[in-house]
């Protein structure tokens, strides 16, 4: 039987992930944290994400467990986000002007490959149990047309 040209490319594509995850450490990406969300404010009576960030990933990172996402967050030119089947990507609801809005906002000047599964999907979703629209900014896609182009498959946002 011969396997399609997608195909192909999807498990060429798993294998390099799952080499690249067992030979780096994640980078500082993933530093643990012991920040509380309040149980409130825990989506589906969810645990705490066991990592949380802001800022640039300036080097090549792999998300395999849930995040919290504190401030803003850029994916530098030239570099990749790759988000395992199943992570929630969780914003914080932080107000720092009071209007209402939500002040978050995830920009994509690199790459972003998530892709999950109908089964296990990857999410990028307020923090808040009861989410609303205006709990964060969203997702600003900058990388130009010469750049390398963003995957997103079986997500939901």
């Amino acid at each position: 039987m011969m396997m399609s040209k997608n195909l192909f490319l999807a498990v060429m594509a798993f294998f390099l992930i799952s080499f690249a995850t067992a030979n780096m450490n994640n980078g500082v990406q993933n530093a643990k944290t012991d920040l509380q969300i309040p149980d409130a404010d825990k989506p589906d009576g969810g645990t705490d994400p066991k990592s949380d960030f802001a800022g640039h990933i300036t080097q090549n990172t792999v998300w395999t467990e849930d995040m919290l996402i504190t401030g803003d967050v850029w994916i530098d030119a030239g570099i990749t986000l790759t988000i395992f089947p199943g992570v929630k990507v969780k914003f914080a609801y932080i107000d720092a002007n009071a209007n209402g809005i939500g002040d978050l906002n995830f920009y994509i000047n690199g790459q972003l490959f998530a892709q999950g599964t109908p089964e296990n999907k990857v999410y990028f979703m307020a923090q808040r149990t009861t989410p609303t629209t205006k709990d964060w900014v969203g997702i600003t896609y900058g990388t130009p047309e010469s750049g390398q182009l963003s995957t997103l498959s079986n997500v939901v946002i």
